[in-house]
């Protein structure tokens, strides 16, 4: 799986992210799996696999 690349103020790096449907949603962006923040939504996340 591609591993996605953020800058040191957490944003994703510009540029073009190949993933599937399948890496996206296993995808830290998804998943907020191994993000180190007490900022990380994680409600949004549960309503939306929900609802996949």
């Amino acid at each position: 799986m591609t591993t996605l690349q953020f800058t040191e103020n957490g944003l994703l790096a510009p540029g073009d992210h190949g993933l599937n449907f399948e890496q996206l949603r296993r995808s830290i962006l998804v998943t907020g799996h191994g993000v180190d923040s007490e900022h990380w939504d994680l409600t949004s996340t549960a309503t939306s696999n929900a609802n996949a």
